[in-house]
């Protein structure tokens, strides 16, 4: 069919409001591009040393070129999910 599955063990994507839009910091990472956290090093804090990532723009160009994307997020003991609309960017 086309479809495809991927897995992060990682600490899972943040889902609270996101400062600058509004909105939850997942449906960001996933409609708007250069939004991935591994990016905002201001003070240090923000960001990854080193990311396997390129400039921020991989779950948000998947979305955007997907006739559909399924997200589950599991953080901080609870699972959220997500499927945005296709090509909102």
């Amino acid at each position: 069919d086309g479809s495809c599955t991927v897995v992060d063990d990682g600490r899972g994507i943040p889902t609270g409001l996101h400062p600058q839009t509004g909105v939850s910091a997942l449906e960001t990472v996933l409609t708007v591009l250069h939004a991935g956290g591994k990016f905002d090093n201001e003070g240090g804090n923000g960001g990854y040393k080193v990311s396997g990532g390129l400039h921020g723009v991989g779950i948000s160009v998947v979305n955007a070129l997907s006739q559909r994307v399924e997200v589950k997020v599991d953080r901080d003991g609870r699972e959220y999910g997500m499927t945005p609309l296709s090509n909102v960017i």
